[in-house]
């Protein structure tokens, strides 16, 4: 990047500020997330001085910045088109800017800012996967008499019906939002003792695991009674909290200490319901390894197709892959990530590519982020009544339950009051399922009658 400086009178200090994505990092004036030792070193080299015979004239008005950029390929296909004008001895006359794409004349946003005018559009449908988009933009300053200016560029947005590369999602797999129950993600944990003879190098590993019996030394004292950890912010893990992949702010894997405690292989499983609007969406992975990214439940859930992009200044050993879904109607959509994790140090990272070419972790608290929501199958099942019918002179009650092997009281109360709880005359129980009961009890005299379940001795109702 060439910059020029004129006019700079004998005497008179300045300063000349270099900022780029990462370098010097967040703590020291850099953008916010960004690693200290990642990106590229700057410095300023005087190449030319000038003279009275060297002046060159410079238009009024500088072009900054063209997203996106001249002849790019592979662009994101909701990515919107932006242009940064810099003010130099005119200003932009906001009145004469008229934008195009493919020949078709647009109504940008337009921000005036100081020094710089901003033009700023965002199609409102995607453009035909792999097609190319023409840019043309004119404008005058105010200058007088003012000066034309006249912009154009080309750019190719990617194939995102290669299902090879990307897959679209069926519109029947959105869920409503209101089934939305808490923000966050489901994980869980498993680093299995050594003298267990069980190895987790593969995703496939991970998955087969959870079928074993192995004694398990991750720390589970804050998972919930079904082994999951709630993850309430981002997925952004690091064994011993050194700087990995995009974003600052590690953290470590739920249930391990570091890479020395446990000291051994682990592997984790995410699920979690991601809130999607319709459109493209790319995600990235930094890893140092292998994972598998699936969308959909059961049977029926995709592995998605990843592809892996060359670093230079990702961090450490790990590595970025991109893996992305064309949804089709905005809704809830259940997401899995296995990660296997041979060795005792590892991280992993959890983002997706905004259309912008920024990135935001999931579920970041930001307006820009993907929120992911818990799917309600990690919530330890409470108890529930089902449903109550009369047969004859019984009443069966069908009773959702953590465990329907556990002693089960019935007390009615035709009062609700405090002290009008009394054991109910059971006829009969009987066991449906792991987790469903039926309960016969004799019909009450009272005309109206209240039913409560406990398991044990009363200790949940």
């Amino acid at each position: 990047y060439v910059a020029r400086w004129t006019d700079i009178q004998p005497g008179d200090d300045g300063k000349i500020t270099i900022r780029t994505s990462h370098g010097v990092g967040e703590a020291n004036g850099g953008l916010p997330g960004a690693h200290a030792y990642k990106g590229y070193g700057g410095g300023v080299f005087m190449l030319g001085e000038q003279s009275g015979a060297s002046i060159v004239p410079v238009d009024s008005i500088g072009v900054s910045r063209l997203a996106p950029a001249p002849d790019l390929q592979n662009v994101h296909p909701n990515a919107p088109v932006e242009i940064t004008l810099e003010h130099r001895s005119a200003a932009v006359d906001p009145s004469t800017i008229l934008l195009s794409l493919n020949e078709v004349n647009v109504a940008p946003e337009v921000i005036i800012s100081g020094d710089e005018t901003i033009i700023r559009f965002t199609p409102p449908t995607m453009p035909t996967s792999n097609s190319t988009t023409n840019v043309a933009l004119k404008f005058s300053d105010n200058s007088e008499p003012a000066i034309d200016y006249v912009r154009e560029w080309s750019f190719q947005v990617t194939d995102y019906i290669d299902q090879n590369l990307y897959a679209t999602i069926p519109t029947s797999w959105a869920m409503p939002i209101g089934g939305a129950r808490q923000r966050g993600m489901a994980v869980r944990v498993a680093a299995p003792s050594l003298d267990d003879n069980v190895f987790l190098e593969t995703p496939e590993d991970v998955e087969a695991i959870w079928a074993e019996t192995f004694e398990n030394l991750a720390d589970l004292t804050e998972a919930n009674t079904l082994g999951y950890f709630i993850e309430t912010g981002t997925i952004n893990y690091q064994t011993d909290l050194e700087p990995r992949g995009n974003k600052a702010g590690e953290s470590n894997f739920p249930g391990i200490q570091s890479s020395f405690e446990p000291g051994v292989p682990f592997g984790l499983e995410i699920d979690t319901l991601l809130l999607l609007d319709p459109g493209f969406h790319l995600f990235n992975f930094t890893v140092p390894g292998d994972f598998e990214c699936f969308i959909g439940f059961g049977s029926d859930k995709i592995k998605l197709p990843r592809t892996y992009a060359e670093c230079t200044n990702c961090g450490g050993e790990d590595g970025p892959w991109f893996t992305g879904v064309v949804i089709e109607e905005r809704g809830l959509y259940p997401f899995r990530v296995v990660y296997p994790n041979p060795g005792s140090s590892g991280s992993l990272e959890w983002l997706e590519v905004a259309p912008d070419s920024r990135r935001h972790l999931i579920n970041a608290p930001n307006e820009d982020s993907i929120p992911a929501f818990l799917p309600s199958s990690i919530f330890p099942v409470g108890l529930r009544v089902l449903s109550i019918e009369r047969d004859d002179s019984l009443l069966n009650l069908m009773v959702e339950t953590p465990d329907s092997s556990l002693p089960h009281i019935v007390e009615m109360s035709t009062s609700l009051k405090p002290n009008s709880w009394k054991p109910a005359l059971l006829e009969d129980t009987e066991q449906i399922s792991a987790k469903v009961l039926r309960i016969e009890l004799e019909m009450p005299n009272q005309p109206t009658a209240f039913f409560r379940v406990l398991i044990g001795m009363g200790n949940d109702e």
